[in-house]
């Protein structure tokens, strides 16, 4: 996976036919994809606003995931729980017994069902979604499976299409450079060209059958503009203590605070997001402060305002690239790996357990400066099988040594995008 100059965002185009039992359709190049492009008659469900269980749900899960990330200590991060919510949710819907139970339980909260975990998907696929002069927010979801001598449940492509409005890709497994060069393509369509080369052919695995993959693009300008007079470099102190001079914001916005744990600010961008930064409390880390975090405490930031502030922040970049296949375990998907005897029977017309996932992984870039913020992240699941303060005051909030960030929607209190920057260069 690597990143390079950004292409131009393209639409598409297709059509097919979903028979009863088979898939058909005609055969598409779109812009450089090799792959056979499915779009089939299937209705839109229905959607309405999630419940604050599903929302706690979605956030809990957001947490967890960052927490689950964690590589190595001290080093600048940044994930996006949203891409991979929306990607196991498509998983989900192939999941049968002990692996649909143990995914429910982790996209649900515990007492979710996966039926509430698609119409929370399905209404963020609504809610989120912006194209407007101040910014682009952009969710994409697709299948990819074998072109012959494979078949896929109707009933699994079907409930991907009406919840994630998922595109349908059928593709030769067996010519992995080509492949691979379609998927990136894809990849970097969806993120308009911010993650390029996502994958790359040694990546794919022999046994490889079916990829489930998200895209999210998030590309939005400050809701107040940040002038070339408000940006001077200041010093930024990194975990080790070494002290950088870098170039930092400066501008009005919200005050956080939570006391004890955190101080923070917090600045809008056009439409329904925020930007928040948190300056941990008590020595923590950043990611020992998001560790403490609860569900609401996180769905709160993007609501609550205890005063107005002068926030002062630097700008960065991030790239990043994790394998989410040893946190997957540690949140509880024992029974969601080809080799822990997964069941995807809901996704496969054959045996519960010849099939399961062989790789999970996401790509992420980031980059915070005085005209807004892009991010965009992939996430990628591999099916294997055997077979194949007062409002007068303004507090000064600087984020001047390691602090915790994330993007998050106002309406739904959740993190398109969360890290954490340790240190700067």
């Amino acid at each position: 996976m690597k990143r390079k100059k950004a292409l131009k965002f393209a639409c598409f185009a297709a059509a097919v036919i979903l028979a009863a039992g088979a898939m058909g359709g005609i055969f598409l190049h779109f812009d450089g994809i090799e792959a056979e492009l499915l779009e089939t008659s299937v209705e839109p469900a229905s959607w309405s606003q999630p419940s604050e269980e599903a929302l706690d749900a979605a956030a809990d899960f957001s947490l967890q995931f960052f927490e689950s990330c964690r590589t190595k200590e001290y080093v600048n991060s940044c994930v996006s729980p949203l891409s991979a919510y929306l990607a196991l949710g498509l998983t989900a819907n192939g999941a049968d017994g002990d692996t649909l139970s143990q995914m429910e339980t982790l996209l649900g909260g515990g007492e979710g069902t996966l039926p509430m975990v698609n119409e929370t998907c399905r209404a963020l696929m609504e809610l989120l979604p912006m194209d407007e002069s101040g910014g682009t927010i952009h969710l994409a979801n697709s299948i990819w499976f074998q072109d012959t001598g494979f078949e896929v449940m109707d009933g699994f492509l079907e409930t991907n299409q009406a919840y994630y409005n998922a595109q349908l890709y059928r593709a030769d497994f067996s010519d992995k450079e080509q492949l691979a060069r379609d998927v990136s393509r894809w990849a970097s369509n969806q993120t308009d060209g911010l993650i390029e080369e996502f994958l790359e052919p040694d990546e794919i695995s022999d046994l490889a059958q079916l990829m489930l993959l998200n895209a999210t693009l998030f590309d939005v300008k400050w809701e107040e503009k940040i002038e070339k007079d408000q940006v001077y470099d200041d010093t930024f102190r990194s975990y080790d203590g070494q002290e950088r001079e870098v170039p930092f914001l400066h501008s009005d916005g919200d005050y956080l605070e939570e006391p004890g744990l955190y101080t923070g600010f917090r600045k809008r961008y056009e439409g329904s997001c925020v930007f928040v930064g948190l300056l941990p409390s008590g020595g923590r880390t950043p990611e020992e402060l998001a560790a403490q975090l609860t569900p609401a405490q996180l769905r709160n930031l993007a609501g609550t305002r205890q005063g107005k502030a002068r926030g002062v922040f630097p700008k960065f970049r991030i790239e990043q690239e994790i394998s989410l296949d040893p946190g997957l375990r540690e949140m509880g998907l024992v029974k969601f790996f080809f080799k822990d005897g997964a069941n995807f029977s809901r996704m496969f017309p054959s045996t519960a357990n010849r099939y399961g996932v062989g790789a999970a992984d996401q790509a992420v870039f980031i980059d915070v400066n005085e005209n807004g913020t892009k991010a965009a992240a992939v996430t990628r699941i591999e099916m294997i099988g055997s077979a194949a303060v007062s409002a007068e005051t303004s507090v000064l909030v600087e984020l001047d040594r390691p602090f915790l960030y994330l993007i998050l929607d106002t309406n739904t209190g959740l993190p398109l995008f969360m890290g954490a920057v340790n240190q700067l260069s």
